[in-house]
Order: C-alpha cells, then sequence, then structure tokens
C-alpha cells in the first residue's frame, strides 16, 4: 500500500490507477500481433542479408494473414486477399531465390508490405519502408 501525504500524492496514486485500469482493458488484435511480428522478421532478415549470413525461416504464421482478427472499428481494404497473397507468394520465393537474388527479393516483400499499408493502417509505413536494401 502506498501511504503519502496531501492532495498532490492522492493525484498521482489515483492517475496511475487510472492508467493502469485503462490498460488492463487496451487489447492487441491478433493482426496487428501478426504486423508486429512481421515486421520484427524483416528487421531481422534485414540484418542477416547485409552481414551476409543465412536465411531466418518465416514464422510459420504468416498465413493467419487472411485471417487474423483485426482491431476493434477497423475494416480490411476490399484487396486485401490478393495484396495477402502476393505478400505470401513473395515471401516463398524469397525463401527459394538463389543468393544472389536475395536482396531483389527481400525488397519485393518488402513493398508488398508497403502496398498492403498503404491501403489501410499507413501508419507503420515508414517503419516497414526501412527495411528496405539499397
Amino acid at each position: 500500500m502506498f501511504y503519502g501525504k496531501g492532495k498532490r500524492t492522492a493525484t498521482v496514486v489515483a492517475g496511475i490507477f487510472i492508467l493502469i485500469v485503462a490498460c488492463s482493458f487496451t487489447t492487441v488484435s491478433p493482426m496487428a500481433t501478426l504486423m508486429k511480428g512481421m515486421l520484427a522478421y524483416l528487421q531481422k532478415e534485414k540484418k542477416a542479408i547485409v552481414a551476409n549470413k543465412k536465411k531466418n525461416p518465416a514464422p510459420a504464421n504468416y498465413t493467419e494473414i487472411y485471417t487474423a482478427a483485426i482491431t476493434e472499428g477497423k475494416k480490411l481494404a476490399p484487396e486485401h486477399k490478393e495484396l495477402s497473397r502476393q505478400l505470401l507468394n513473395n515471401l516463398s520465393n524469397y525463401h527459394t531465390a538463389a543468393s544472389g537474388d536475395r536482396k531483389t527479393q527481400f525488397n519485393l516483400v518488402v513493398q508488398s508490405c508497403v502496398a498492403c499499408h498503404s491501403k489501410v493502417c499507413p501508419g507503420p509505413i515508414e517503419a516497414i519502408e526501412q527495411n528496405l536494401i539499397e
């Protein structure tokens, strides 16, 4: 238990309590979780390419992009299914590409992410584009 003196202490404690309660009701949708995992994968893979290290396996749950529940109040782009198919196709091509074509194929994966996010949920585009390799 926190014991303090005065109004200021009570206000701070009440503010912290409200913040904790508000945060406990905030949930992250399965789609948002999937997207965060995809971004982490892109960042890790870019580092591997730049360091000339072997490819990392793609997360097994990528196909959930078709069915993952989205954040409440949001809508998927009408072309979500097609954009998702293109992403997964580019990801497959990347993983089967010869080492000399690795950078080009990886950039196609990144561009697939940007293409979808340009239709809906543009917030992370800058973070995604940072994974393009020149």
